[in-house]
């Protein structure tokens, strides 16, 4: 059972929708709670997903799109990448990223805001050292750790 809150929150977005605004429908959706957007499954896969696909966009407002490894942690996407690579140069330029699961029959597409940060959390240190054999801290080749965080939920 909803708490009320959640309820009202539901109810508003199902208000918002139905005026066909995409405005509205986005503000609607801002009410969610991070915890309310992904379903108890969809974390799961999150969580579980050896590799998801990061679009960022180009300068020249192309995208660009590549699978890259990822830890789940605090309803936040991290990617570790290197600070010249495309996707750090794309998302320092604008943060308007999207992030999908590699499963096409069973999708889950999320628009989100990146950003750059300049020491990775010590649990992301240990998620990826848990889920890769990876000691992030000891690779010179990707020195950035982008953090994602979902902004809208697609699919």
């Amino acid at each position: 059972m909803p708490s009320p809150a959640a309820a009202r929150a539901a109810v508003a977005a199902a208000r918002w929708a139905r005026s066909g605004t995409e405005k509205r429908t986005a503000i609607a959706c801002a009410l969610f709670s991070f915890s309310e957007m992904f379903s108890a499954q969809d974390r799961a896969r999150l969580l579980q997903a050896n590799n998801i696909w990061l679009a960022t966009v180009r300068p020249n407002q192309t995208p660009h799109l590549a699978p890259i490894w990822f830890v789940w942690h605090d309803e936040k996407a991290y990617i570790c990448t290197g600070r010249r690579s495309v996707k750090a140069r794309n998302i320092a330029a604008n943060p308007h990223v999207s992030l999908a699961l590699e499963d096409g029959n069973d999708p889950v597409v999320v628009q989100a805001k990146a950003k750059i940060l300049n020491r990775a959390p010590s649990q992301v240190i240990e998620l990826f050292q848990q889920k890769y054999q990876w000691d992030i801290t000891n690779d010179s080749t990707y020195d950035a750790v982008i953090e994602i965080t979902p902004q809208r939920v697609v699919l």
